[in-house]
């Protein structure tokens, strides 16, 4: 029932984005093209296994020319669930962390409509810094967690998890290094024209890069499926994206029953302020492969987020990004940041 629920939301959720897609007029009468979404993905360590489809746009890299992205993401995440009963200490996941990455982004245009992207990542988990800001925050405005950060200790790391009266993993040591290579391929299918959307498809691969004993990698390959839609409203750009990701269970995770795949919805509006800078506002939901453990939400739980974010123009070839996001949901980290800076060689 969870896994049919997850994929109900994630369904009601696109056709939702949809019918704001389609029907929300424009807000001026002209406009540049949109700088595209924040590529912000989940930096959840039982999700960084994992393919995450990033959101995009269907703007491709020129032909014979590269695209250069370096992104900086950190994410803080602090979990502490247990099944019920607790006292039976049966199922517990601790997840208390910050996890920074790195990414390295090369995309070489192939044709007018197609491009082939490399994202080499750069993972490292430690005890991090955002506790006593995130803490004091939460103070300020009456939203403090169940799970406090000061009733756990500030700035501290714990990846503990445990099902089915197993413990599969255990660490409170700093971890980093590279992890799963990703090579995607686009394909813009249809150009916008009129009221009809561009439209791109798109696929990657997810190679098994990254240590498996420091879980910064699945050791499995990954693949994906997508449709990215995109359309210009005047200042208004709005951008839609639909995948399914093929995943195997990383051995780590042992006998725990697995989904053989993610279903991912991505749904973004961005706003142009001038022809240098524009606001964004995103939002994205996906399935939970993991079993479902009554309690244990960031286990069942579909992650859902929400955010937004900022692009500038710096010059004729450069373009500047950060974003924030926040957590619908468990399955999500607290608070995820990201600033990248974009250009075209």
């Amino acid at each position: 029932l969870r896994v049919s629920w997850d994929k109900i939301r994630i369904v009601l959720l696109l056709l939702a984005s949809i019918m704001v897609y389609c029907l929300v007029p424009a807000w001026a009468e002209e406009g540049e093209a949109g700088f595209g979404p924040i590529p912000i993905t989940n930096q959840n360590p039982l999700y960084v296994l994992f393919l995450n489809p990033v959101p995009d746009g269907t703007a491709t890299a020129d032909t014979g020319k590269i695209d250069f992205d370096v992104r900086y993401t950190m994410a803080n995440v602090n979990v502490r669930e247990y099944s019920y009963p607790p006292v039976n200490d049966r199922d517990r996941i601790e997840l208390d962390m910050e996890i920074h990455k790195l990414d390295l982004v090369f995309s070489y245009g192939l044709g007018e409509q197609m491009d082939l992207e490399l994202d080499i990542p750069f993972l490292f988990f430690w005890e991090g810094f955002l506790d006593s800001f995130i803490e004091t925050a939460e103070d300020v405005i009456n939203a403090t967690s169940p799970s406090a950060r000061q009733d756990w200790g500030m700035n501290d790391y714990k990846y503990f998890v445990k099902y089915d009266n197993n413990v599969l993993v255990d660490r409170d040591e700093n971890e980093g290094g590279l992890g799963d290579v990703v090579c995607s391929f686009k394909y813009r299918l249809i150009e916008e024209e009129g009221r009809l959307p561009s439209v791109a498809l798109r696929t990657s691969l997810k190679l098994p890069t990254g240590s498996e004993s420091k879980l910064l990698g699945s050791g499995a390959v990954d693949y994906s499926l997508g449709i990215l839609a995109q359309k210009q409203y005047g200042r208004t750009c709005a951008y839609l994206n639909t995948d399914i990701v093929f995943i195997e269970k990383p051995d780590v995770f042992g006998t725990m029953p697995f989904d053989s795949h993610i279903v991912s919805v991505f749904w973004g509006r961005e706003y142009l302020l001038s022809e240098k800078t524009s606001l964004m506002f995103q939002a994205g939901a996906a399935t939970s492969p993991f079993p479902s453990v009554d309690q244990v939400d960031v286990l069942k739980e579909a992650p859902i987020q929400a955010g937004f974010g900022a692009s500038h123009k710096l010059g004729d070839s450069m373009v500047l990004q950060w974003g924030f996001i926040e957590n619908i949901t468990a399955s999500w980290p607290d608070i995820t940041l990201q600033t990248n800076l974009k250009w075209k060689f």
